[in-house]
C-alpha cells in the first residue's frame, strides 16, 4: 500500500501539467496496434467504469454484503469507491493538472472507480474467517481482470494516457487498503460490552451481597 501512495506521488510529480511522455507513446501504440480491433467492446468496458454503472456496483454490493451479515465489508463498499473517486476527481487531478485533449486526466477516475469496486470484492473475500479456496480466487481474479480490461480500454479508446491508468489503479489501492485496515479497528455492527457488565452476571449467581436471585 505504502508502495502503491509512492508511485502516485512520484508519476504526479514526473508527469504534472505534462502530455505523454515516451513510456505513455510506446505503451500506447502496442496496446492499439493489438487489441484495437473491437470498438463495442472497448466502449462497453469503458462504460463500466462511468459514474452510474459504479453507483449501481456500490449499490449491488452494499446489499448483497448486508443481507450476508458483512457489515464491515458493506460500509468499505459504501465508503471506499467514494472516497477514492473523490481524492481523483477533487484533490489530485487539480493538483497535477495533466490534461488530455482538455480534461484532467491524471489520474484516471474511471480506473480509480472500477479498481475500488474490484479490491472491495477481493477484500470481501478474502476478509477474516474466509481463507482463500478456488471459487474466491477466481472471484477475486475475475473482478481484478475486468477493472484491468476496463483500464485497458481506456488506454486504446484514447481517453487516458497509460501512467494515468496506473495512477489510477495505486489510488485505489492505497485508500481501498487503507479502508479496511482502518475498519479492522473499529467493531462494526458488534455490540461492545464492558467488561464489568461482563462479570456481574457471574457476581449474581454466587449470591454476593446485594445480589437478588
Amino acid at each position: 500500500m505504502s508502495v502503491a501512495g509512492f508511485v502516485v506521488l512520484v508519476l504526479g510529480a514526473r508527469y504534472a501539467h505534462r502530455g505523454a511522455g515516451e513510456v505513455d507513446q510506446r505503451i500506447s501504440g502496442e496496446t492499439a496496434a493489438h487489441l484495437s480491433g473491437h470498438p463495442r467492446l472497448v466502449s462497453w468496458l469503458v462504460s463500466l467504469g462511468n459514474p452510474l454503472t459504479i453507483f449501481a456496483l456500490v449499490l449491488i454490493l452494499v446489499t448483497a454484503l448486508m443481507l450476508l451479515k458483512r457489515p464491515a465489508a458493506a460500509v468499505l463498499a459504501l465508503l471506499g469507491p467514494a472516497t477514492a473517486v473523490v481524492s481523483t476527481e477533487m484533490v489530485l487531478k487539480p493538483l497535477v493538472g495533466r490534461r488530455l485533449d482538455g480534461g484532467l486526466a491524471y489520474p484516471s477516475g474511471h480506473t480509480t472507480a472500477i479498481f475500488s469496486v474490484a479490491l472491495v470484492v477481493v477484500v470481501a473475500l478474502f476478509g477474516p474467517a474466509r481463507g482463500p479456496s478456488w471459487p474466491r480466487v477466481v472471484g477475486g481474479l475475475l473482478a481484478l481482470g475486468v477493472a484491468g480490461a476496463v483500464g485497458v480500454s481506456l488506454v486504446i479508446a484514447g481517453d487516458h494516457y497509460p501512467t494515468d491508468v496506473l495512477g489510477g489503479v495505486c489510488v485505489a489501492t492505497v485508500v481501498i487498503g487503507g479502508l479496511a485496515l482502518l475498519l479492522d479497528r473499529i467493531p462494526v455492527g458488534q455490540r461492545r460490552q464492558h467488561p464489568v457488565t461482563a462479570v456481574r452476571p457471574v457476581a449474581f449467581r454466587r449470591g454476593l451481597p446485594g445480589s437478588h436471585d
